[in-house]
């Protein structure tokens, strides 16, 4: 689907929504594109990259699709992508992305261009406040990361962790681990991208700062994971610890008196305690006394106080 999105003297944006082979070779000659765009145009799974041929410049990105699952995590289910023409006085867009969705971007887009008053609209200056717009959107999913992260936390001190949170931690992992390779493919593009004029380059600079900014968050919390992963996993360390120490004391204590009812439980006819009128008292008093001492050995040196 082929729209106008804006039409005036410096500029002319069109958008294409949901493009077929078809429509894009007819734009390719309209506007005297290379083919080798269209192909990459095509590939729905294409990672961000630049190209710059004559006077046209063509560039892919790939921006937080607002529909994603919570549990998304691979680039075709996360992200959705943006091929972007930019020429002397047009600027080209295609997408898989809603219709909906776009026009809020472009609609944004144009309003806060409006805003300002921007004396003459071109190329540069509507592709900047675009791409500010669109990158914009990854704050969502880096948003939920962290609150998914402090929830963990939270679980993780007190012991209620379960199976699903962990699975829940594991894909807030990889799903930063993702938008932060796609954040770093995104600033190259953004840094080869060239303002055409002095008045453009502070617009270009706060873009460069805004993606800068969202490439520390995604770092942060992903070392914000590891750490949490480290910590889950010496919480853990210790808490088998604690229990094979338990472990250990019990069978402490029951090793002597195992060995004593051992050496009564052998069928030998003449043991000399069988004739003693207290024998079986006197075996019961010294596996007291050892249990007893046993308990005072341990807790003076500190091993009966368990977390």
């Amino acid at each position: 689907m082929r729209r106008e999105i804006y039409n005036g003297p410096n500029l002319r944006w069109i958008d294409l929504s949901n493009p077929g082979r078809d429509e894009l070779e007819l734009l390719q000659k309209e506007f005297n594109l290379h083919p080798a765009m269209i192909q990459d145009t095509l590939d729905p799974i294409h990672l961000p990259k630049f190209e710059k041929l004559g006077q046209i410049t063509f560039f892919i990105i790939r921006i937080y699709d607002l529909e994603a699952s919570l549990e998304a995590d691979t680039v075709e289910d996360l992200t959705r992508k943006i091929a972007v023409f930019v020429g002397p006085d047009f600027l080209l867009t295609a997408h898989r992305l809603s219709l909906e969705y776009f026009d809020n971007l472009s609609e944004r887009c144009l309003t806060e261009i409006s805003e300002v008053n921007t004396p003459s609209m071109t190329t540069s200056v509507m592709l900047v406040k675009f791409l500010n717009r669109a990158l914009r959107k990854y704050s969502i999913p880096l948003e939920h990361g962290e609150e998914t992260l402090e929830k963990f936390e939270t679980h993780l001190f007190s012991e209620m962790a379960s199976g699903h949170d962990m699975a829940q931690f594991h894909i807030v992992r990889r799903r930063l681990s993702l938008i932060k390779r796609i954040l770093i493919h995104t600033q190259d593009v953004i840094l080869r991208l060239s303002p055409s004029g002095e008045s453009t380059s502070p617009l270009f600079q706060d873009l460069r700062e805004n993606l800068g900014n969202l490439i520390f968050i995604a770092d942060e919390h992903l070392e914000e994971v590891t750490n949490l992963l480290n910590m889950q996993i010496s919480l853990s360390s210790h808490r088998t610890n604690e229990v094979v120490r338990v472990l250990t004391v019990f069978s402490v204590f029951f090793l002597p008196l195992t060995f004593v009812v051992g050496v009564y439980g052998m069928n030998f006819k003449h043991i000399p305690e069988f004739d003693m009128e207290y024998g079986y008292a006197m075996v019961w008093l010294v596996m007291i006394a050892i249990t007893v001492a046993i308990g005072f050995w341990f807790k003076k040196r500190g091993w009966l106080k368990f977390d």
